[in-house]
């Protein structure tokens, strides 16, 4: 047969493929409305099994083909019945409900003092709200939780260090939501007390941003040592008055503490930026929102647990940004995820399978639903 012929056969056998898959997703909908009817959840393990050992007993060599092709089938068939049967749940109406929820944003707390990077995020979010410091991350969360203030604005990730896993810990711990986000370059500079450039030996800053300036530090051959914040480094260094010590953090931080700038811009990646993000006892979400962040804990029972729970937003056309794992405390040697995507919970299908997740797995937490600044 010439190349065309075997395309044309092809062409025809892939006409009939998506007919057929077609009459199988409106099967699909007529099972969502008999569990709707009978009260039965859209997940049914064993059913699936069922249904993929029938399959790949029909075509031994290609088992595994199948396998892989069957499941991602039902992944999409799970997503047209996800809206269907969750249309009335309660996880959905405390979802939706988060639209409506303007929460007036008058009193922000974040780490440092001004000039840290966390007081530029705070200020360019809240421009209009009363703001606060602290000097370390947990009390945020604590002081947040306890309704003293309305948001509170930390760190989440580096775009060259990573994670700051302390605080996606805390996110869980405090079970809080993240209701807005920003992106704020970062351009770290060495400074110390005046005239002192040559003498320095020990430098002073977060943990972050050492490992921001790893390269440069060693270069120089500085002896780094963790503070509790960029900003509250500067005013240490300028309090100590030691000339030996030096501090890494913004410009903002060296002019508000009258230190002197030995350098600038000493971070590794010439293009570091931190992400921070606003976080509220109270789930809030604008219409323009496009980020979602959800975390989730997997049966240890389960083979391919994590892979059949990502294969879901794969099958939804949903692209997934990040996903990072943290220990599970309360069980050790398993792991909660943390799963950052694009989407909007207007969205029924977006909304219907975070209302899926919720009822099928161990753990689940809904942070949010909201714009990147």
């Amino acid at each position: 047969m010439e190349l065309s012929e075997i395309r044309n056969k092809i062409n025809e056998l892939d006409d009939q493929i998506v007919k057929l898959i077609t009459e199988r997703m409106e099967c699909s909908v007529d099972v969502a409305n008999f569990k709707v009817s009978n009260g039965l959840p859209v997940l049914n393990p064993k059913r699936e099994h069922e249904v993929l050992e029938r399959i790949c007993d029909k075509s031994p060599s290609l088992s595994t083909e199948l396998h892989t092709l069957y499941s991602a089938i039902m992944d999409i068939s799970k997503a047209q019945q996800y809206p269907i049967v969750y249309q009335d749940s309660e996880y959905r109406k405390f979802i939706s409900s988060a639209h409506s929820k303007k929460t007036p944003v008058s009193k922000i707390i974040c780490a440092g003092m001004q000039g840290a990077y966390s007081s530029i995020a705070a200020e360019t979010l809240f421009p209009n709200a009363k703001l606060e410091y602290t000097d370390n991350f947990s009390e945020i969360f604590a002081r947040v939780k306890s309704g003293e203030f309305d948001r509170g604005i930390i760190p989440i990730e580096n775009s060259y260090a990573g994670s700051v896993v302390e605080n996606y810990d805390s996110l869980s711990e405090f079970d809080m939501y993240i209701t807005d986000a920003i992106t704020i370059p970062v351009s770290h500079c060495l400074m110390g007390m005046p005239n002192a450039a040559d003498k320095v030996k020990t430098v002073y800053s977060h943990e972050q941003a050492l490992l921001q300036c790893a390269d440069y530090i060693k270069e120089k051959q500085l002896s780094p040592i963790i503070y509790s914040n960029t900003a509250l480094a500067a005013k240490f260094v300028a309090e100590n008055g030691d000339s030996s010590i030096c501090a890494i953090a913004s410009e903002s931080a060296a002019k508000a503490n009258n230190l002197e700038i030995f350098d600038r811009d000493i971070q590794s990646s010439k293009l570091n930026s931190t992400r921070f993000v606003a976080i509220s006892n109270t789930l809030s979400i604008n219409d323009d929102a496009d980020k979602i962040s959800i975390s989730f804990s997997l049966s240890k029972d389960t083979s391919g647990a994590l892979y059949c729970v990502l294969s879901r937003f794969a099958a939804m056309g949903l692209n997934m940004t990040k996903i990072e794992s943290r220990p599970l405390k309360s069980s050790p040697f398993e792991y909660v995820f943390y799963l950052d995507f694009f989407g909007n919970v207007s969205d029924e299908k977006t909304l219907g399978l975070l209302c899926g997740l919720h009822d099928e797995l161990p753990q689940f937490k809904f942070y949010g639903n909201y714009k990147i600044k």
